[in-house]
């Protein structure tokens, strides 16, 4: 098993899913899959009338599933294992109640997933598919899903120049570690705030970090706090 494969295996048992790019090619920065899709289903919980199921955001030319391809070339500033940096699609089942007709509440449920995309964390989105998996009873209640909870900021070592600098950026939430080996010594892992798009925030951090290192900085977000 190559390095890549492990690194997805592990993530995929943690429950990261996998790395996502954020921005274009001239970025540096990711997002796991778990802390991408948290923001698209907030999104869709504002949807009246439906209820997402499975969520899965892959490559747009390429399976959304768990083994999709991974692999990110090896550039500098990519993260391990991480998706390679090109659109995204993502992929959602739902249910829906039969008050509007099922054409309507997909695009509703469309658009709110492509503009949380988009404008809530930064993904590059090519596609949105659905698929209709159930009818909900009319005016029956809507089930909220837990949000996940924030890590706090890391402890039990001496913090970095690199580490204060990414802590002081505004929109961090604070650093984490819930990634294994990194390919580059310089990459820095961070909790977002809520209310603050994944996408700047990362930048800010690699533009922070970068200065005081010299050094190409590779950021993911591994976390992002609801609203």
């Amino acid at each position: 098993m190559t390095a890549d494969r492990l690194t997805r295996a592990v993530r995929r048992q943690l429950g990261l899913g996998r790395v996502l790019p954020l921005g274009g090619r001239g970025d540096t920065v990711w997002v796991t899959e778990r802390a991408a899709a948290g923001v698209l289903r907030a999104a869709a919980g504002a949807v009246p009338g439906v209820r997402v199921g499975t969520l899965r955001i892959g490559t747009a030319n390429g399976p959304c599933g768990p083994d999709g391809q991974g692999g990110s070339g090896g550039q500098p500033g990519d993260a391990a294992g991480a998706l390679p940096r090109r659109p995204l699609r993502v992929e959602a089942g739902f249910e829906a109640t039969p008050e509007r007709p099922l054409p309507e509440s997909a695009a509703r449920l469309r658009d709110a997933l492509w503009r949380a995309a988009a404008e809530g964390v930064g993904l590059e989105t090519e596609a949105v598919d659905l698929i209709v998996t159930g009818l909900l009873e009319e005016g029956g209640p809507r089930v909220a899903l837990p949000s996940e909870p924030v890590d706090p900021p890391e402890g039990g070592r001496t913090a970095t120049t690199a580490d204060r600098a990414a802590a002081s950026v505004p929109g961090v939430a604070g650093l984490t570690s819930r990634l294994g080996g990194q390919r580059h010594p310089s990459q820095v892992q961070i909790a977002v705030d809520a209310g603050h798009r994944a996408l700047d925030v990362g930048r800010a951090v690699a533009m922070a970090v970068t200065a005081v290192t010299q050094d190409v900085t590779t950021v993911v977000v591994t976390d992002i706090a609801g609203d």
